[in-house]
């Protein structure tokens, strides 16, 4: 088991599979936030036209 352990540590494809992780967690992250702000923008400008009206 130890052995197992050892290989998987230094294997290549399990690092390259955990930066692909890390890359498409902050990918979601920027998009989230975007989201957001995008979201709270628009709603500040539906609420100005219906304030205008």
């Amino acid at each position: 088991m130890l052995k197992q352990l050892k290989s998987l540590a230094f294997d290549d494809e399990a690092a390259a599979a955990t930066e692909y992780a890390i890359l498409l967690s902050l990918l979601l992250l920027v998009i989230a936030s975007t989201v957001v702000t995008l979201g709270s923008k628009a709603n500040s400008t539906f609420n100005n036209c219906a304030t205008k009206l």
